[in-house]
Formats: C-alpha cells, sequence, structure tokens
C-alpha cells in the first residue's frame, strides 16, 4: 500500500468517524425519541450494521478490501473529536430544529385536514342539519294532518249523530 493510499485511508477513516456520529446523533433526535426501549435496542443495532456496511464498502473502494487496524483507531477518533466538540452544539441547536420541524408538520397536516378532511364532515354536518329540519317538519306536518283527519272525522261523526237525532 504506497503513501498516498495510506493517507486518503487516515483521512477517510477519520471522516467516517465524524459521519457515524453526526448520523447517530440525527437519528436519535428525530427517530430514537419516540421509540420504546426494546425497539430502540432493535434500531440501533440495524443503525449500525447499516453503517458497518457503508463504512466498509468506502474503505473497500480505497484499499480493495484491506483494513488495517489503524482504521478503527481513526474512527474512533473522529468520533469522540465529533462527540467532544460539535455534540454540545448540536444538541443546543437540534431541539429548536426539531421543534421547528415538526410545528411544519403539524402546520402541514392542519393544511391537509382543511382541504381534504373538512370539508367532508362540514358537508355532512350541513347535510345533516337539513335532515333533522325536515324530519322535524315533515314529523310535525305528519302530526298536522293527522289531527286535521281526526278533528275531520270526530266532525263527521257529529253531524250524523245530529242527522240521526
Amino acid at each position: 500500500m504506497d503513501l498516498k493510499t495510506q493517507f486518503e485511508l487516515f483521512l477517510y477513516s477519520f471522516f467516517i468517524g465524524v459521519y457515524l456520529g453526526a448520523t447517530y446523533d440525527l437519528f436519535y433526535y428525530f427517530i430514537f425519541i419516540h421509540l420504546k426501549k426494546v425497539i430502540k435496542y432493535v434500531c440501533d443495532i440495524l443503525f449500525f450494521i447499516l453503517q458497518g456496511f457503508i463504512v466498509f464498502q468506502v474503505i473497500y473502494k480505497i484499499n480493495a478490501g484491506i483494513v488495517p487496524f489503524y482504521c478503527y483507531i481513526f474512527m474512533g477518533i473522529g468520533f469522540l473529536i465529533y462527540y467532544s466538540y460539535s455534540q454540545r452544539y448540536y444538541e443546543s441547536n437540534i431541539v429548536p430544529l426539531r421543534k421547528m420541524i415538526y410545528g411544519i408538520l403539524n402546520k402541514l397536516l392542519k393544511v391537509f385536514h382543511y382541504i381534504f378532511i373538512k370539508p367532508f364532515i362540514d358537508t355532512y354536518q350541513f347535510l345533516y342539519s337539513i335532515y333533522l329540519y325536515l324530519k322535524k317538519k315533515i314529523i310535525g306536518c305528519v302530526k298536522y294532518v293527522r289531527k286535521r283527519i281526526k278533528r275531520h272525522k270526530e266532525t263527521k261523526k257529529a253531524k250524523k249523530k245530529q242527522n240521526e237525532t
């Protein structure tokens, strides 16, 4: 392995460590927060398996599949440097960013609700209120007609009795 390849391997290993720290923080702050403990462990394992495939794919392209021991050391150093310098900054800025993203998502959901769902609900409620109004009026008319028919029958009976006497 020539010196240029070793230097590239050194740089890529260092930046891979920083990349692992940054992606893990993003993954943690946006997805892990909402998961239960058992699912977190499973997702954690799957995350590092996927990241391992990505990392070794990059190293394989650089060094034809030879991974010297110092690559692991430089990945660890990159990971530690990321955590020591940028994690505090990242943590202080990720909470407002997460709130902003969740706020935007909530606004989009509200817009979706008002555009696609609320018109159907309002139309249903409007038609239902018309139905109730018409039902009330029809029942009132039916009662009125029954009363009139009953009175008409009673007056007919009363006239019949008068005519008989």
